[in-house]
């Protein structure tokens, strides 16, 4: 499967092992939630997430929610998590994506709102990335919405990376590995990557201090059909 990159979940397994972890939701993923999503009676993917902090947000604000990882060693994190948690009743329902699966594990016309962030950079290609979309596009519900964002031209990622080709760069993460990424120049570029959607906001975030800077584009969007 395009979307899965055998070498980038490598080495984000040697990240989590290393003991990296988040204890707080993005924040404006949660601001965006709380104006876009509509959260009685409605499931929720969040695809990629990571050590979980998403997740939880959206149990705790009553979402039936589901997440798909990649790395083993972030699915370890996060059920130690539940557990701890003691988040019972299968109420957040974990899955693996594997090498060799052709599609997102869900049936068509799945989920009411899916989530996907700090993913679709890392992907390496626009088509690796087209063919997650379109993925996202076969199990949302009709008028179903996505927030998704991408690392932009002013991200660390770019900004400390080595460019390869056209908004394609290699760059480094905390293990020490490098990764190939994909960086928009600007918002057109991200927009259209999701024709087959109604494109209701596109914003996006961009701060700079210490040592640190970050430049995403973050995208609201609706399934047309």
């Amino acid at each position: 499967m395009a979307i899965y990159n055998k070498e980038n979940v490598k080495k984000y397994d040697g990240l989590y092992e290393s003991g990296h972890d988040h204890d707080y939701p993005n924040l404006d993923l949660v601001r965006l939630a709380a104006k876009y999503f509509i959260d009685k009676n409605t499931n929720l993917l969040d695809f990629g997430f990571g050590s979980g902090e998403n997740l939880f947000h959206f149990h705790r604000k009553n979402f039936k929610v589901y997440g798909i990882e990649a790395s083993i060693k972030a699915i370890e994190l996060v059920e130690k998590k539940i557990k701890q948690k003691d988040i019972k009743d299968n109420k957040i329902k974990l899955k693996k994506i594997n090498e060799n699966d052709k599609k997102i594990p869900f049936e068509d016309n799945f989920f009411d709102n899916i989530i996907c962030t700090s993913v679709i950079s890392i992907l390496k290609s626009k088509e690796n990335i087209l063919e997650l979309i379109q993925e996202f596009h076969r199990i949302l519900k009709k008028n179903g919405k996505l927030i998704i964002d991408i690392n932009g031209p002013k991200s660390s990622f770019q900004k400390e990376g080595k460019f390869i080709s056209e908004d394609i760069y290699e760059t480094n993460i905390k293990s020490g590995g490098k990764i190939k990424v994909y960086c928009p120049q600007n918002k057109k570029v991200f927009s259209n990557l999701f024709q087959d959607f109604h494109v209701d906001e596109l914003g996006e975030v961009k701060f700079n201090y210490f040592n640190f800077s970050e430049h995403e584009y973050i995208a609201c969007v609706r399934k047309k059909n």
